[in-house]
């Protein structure tokens, strides 16, 4: 069971397509894909979400209370620090 990104890449977002089109991938979230078909769509997110937020903030820092108890809030929060430059 893996989770998959979407891509710019028009051969890797055929392929995905096709995946989800045949019934062997689904759809998570914008440009998030997993081929785990029977896990609730939360728990595959939950159970990957440091890679996912890797892949969407590739030079953020995990901070706060997430960093100090190295998992998300009770209230269900990660929290994270950008620089500048990524806010923007």
């Amino acid at each position: 069971m893996a989770i998959l990104f979407g891509s710019s890449d028009a051969a890797r977002s055929g392929e995905i397509s096709r995946a989800v089109k045949a019934g062997s991938m689904r759809k998570l979230a914008s440009k998030l894909y997993s081929d785990d078909l029977t896990s609730p769509p939360e728990e595959i997110v939950r159970r990957y979400r440091l890679e996912i937020v890797a892949h969407f903030y590739p030079k953020a820092l995990i901070s706060h209370r997430s960093a100090l108890e190295a998992d998300i809030s009770p209230g269900g929060k990660l929290h994270l620090t950008l620089s500048g430059s990524m806010c923007q």
